[in-house]
């Protein structure tokens, strides 16, 4: 009776023996739907945390100049520009840098002078006001994406408006 059964089923075109087409469709587009938000998520985090990566990079760098100004009494010089960040042996921002940093994400600067000068007592030579550097793309998710420069003292922060003002960075 059983086979009887089985075989009236496939007349009518059930099958016992695996899934259809349909089901099979349904489920590979609910796997891709929900493999591309999860590859969305990972960019997002992915870019997130290199330009926080880059923002740390930026400020261990100009803080180990301005200790190396200090502890040598040598005036010391880096110049940043919108993709790359270089380190100078003295005051002078020619010749071969003593290292160059090819940054990831571009920057913008505030008013700074070009290039930035660190004394002998570890101050910055030529700053007026407090000056910003700015991690591109406005918005982003970092959770530090900024540097406040003073004449004495760095902090690293987050860009709360779409300038790279002072008055628009808050220190962390």
């Amino acid at each position: 009776m059983a086979q009887d059964e089985r075989h009236n089923r496939r007349q009518r075109g059930w099958n016992d023996d695996g899934f259809t087409i349909v089901e099979l469709v349904v489920v590979v587009g609910i796997f891709t739907i929900l493999l591309s938000i999860a590859t969305m998520e990972f960019n997002k985090y992915s870019t997130k945390s290199a330009i926080e990566s880059q923002t740390k990079a930026m400020y261990a760098d100009l803080m180990t100049l301005r200790s190396d100004a200090l502890f040598r009494k040598q005036r010391r010089a880096v110049k940043i520009t919108s993709t790359s960040f270089s380190i100078y042996p003295s005051e002078l921002a020619t010749g071969t840098p003593l290292q160059t940093r090819t940054l990831a994400y571009p920057v913008v600067l505030g008013d700074l002078p070009d290039p930035l000068v660190f004394n002998s007592r570890g101050m910055i030579e030529g700053l007026v006001s407090a000056e910003g550097i700015c991690i591109e793309p406005v918005g982003n998710l970092g959770a530090v994406d900024s540097i406040l420069i003073e004449t004495t003292r760095m902090h690293i922060g987050k860009r709360n408006g779409s300038d790279c003002d002072s008055e628009d960075i808050e220190a962390k």
